[in-house]
């Protein structure tokens, strides 16, 4: 059993163990009527037009948000953006869920298509953002959720799975820090935590925008010693910049998939290293097992 415990360390960590709901898990939606407030609370979620995309941006939307469905088809993008504030207009169905809806009504957009494969694509996108919002609005969340688990050649000579995965979500969020920055996500703290009642700032602490990188369990498989094709044996064993480098290359990892979110875990770290101080914070998200078409 022991000799399991390194190379399989989540096999021993209780799955039945739920995490409490923290003050900071959820940000409050300002009720304020008015509109330059609510038209910040702004949130992009991509691959959102099927599977865990899609729930996140229906709970946002739900929470009170403005949601942009980044997708690489905006054909689809735009029916799930149909379907989502379809069933948000009837806040008062059977089906909605009262833990998550506010009195603020969201709504989910299609602004301009994705393709996390291209990064022209990706640098479109976010020029359709400042175009539409400007260049200092803020934007609150960004789920980088998308991902596929097939391999080939993308347009920029790059290992399809790998871009798709982690380059392009990478891109995507460094043009997206300075409107990150500019956000200010709230929320309140149970009273018996707030020390002195007469302090206001102590019931709503701010932080800067939220990066959440959708991660995976595999990435304790990234291993840095498998074989490999194409390029030399890695001579170092390490997880170092010529093996990242030849990771990102076409025909030569087997295993990019696994790769790509050993990579989202590394990126996480490394904004939180750079930007934490300015009160963003990134976090991942590992979904589990999960009904999902990426399979």
């Amino acid at each position: 059993v022991l000799l399991l415990a390194k190379p399989l360390p989540f096999l021993f960590r209780n799955v039945n163990h739920v995490a409490k709901l923290l003050p900071q898990d959820r940000f409050v939606v300002s009720t304020s009527t008015d509109d330059s407030t609510k038209s910040c609370h702004l949130a992009i979620v991509t691959g959102s037009n099927t599977g865990i995309g899609l729930e996140t941006a229906t709970s946002l939307v739900e929470q009170g948000y403005e949601v942009i469905l980044a997708c690489r088809s905006r054909d689809k993008g735009q029916k799930a953006v149909d379907r989502i504030n379809e069933n948000n207009a009837n806040a008062g169905n059977e089906n909605s869920d009262s833990r998550t809806r506010t009195s603020i009504q969201g709504k989910a957009i299609f602004l301009h298509p994705l393709d996390l494969s291209s990064l022209n694509s990706v640098k479109s996108f976010s020029k359709a953002f400042t175009t539409q919002y400007g260049p200092s609005h803020p934007l609150h969340i960004l789920v980088n959720n998308a991902g596929i688990n097939s391999t080939g050649k993308s347009v920029d000579g790059m290992d399809l799975c790998f871009q798709t995965n982690f380059v392009g979500h990478y891109l995507l969020t460094r043009l997206m820090i300075p409107h990150l920055l500019k956000a200010k996500n709230t929320y309140s703290l149970p009273q018996q935590e707030q020390g002195d009642e007469d302090a206001d700032a102590a019931s709503t602490p701010v932080e800067a925008g939220r990066v959440v990188n959708l991660s995976s369990v595999t990435h304790h498989f990234a291993n840095c010693n498998e074989v490999r094709h194409n390029v030399p044996p890695n001579a170092t064993r390490k997880h170092d910049k010529t093996w990242w480098k030849h990771t990102a290359l076409p025909n030569v990892s087997d295993n990019t998939y696994k790769e790509s979110k050993l990579a989202a875990l590394v990126f996480t770290h490394e904004l939180n290293k750079r930007y934490g101080s300015q009160g963003l914070r990134a976090v991942s998200a590992n979904p589990g097992s999960v009904n999902s078409d990426i399979w």
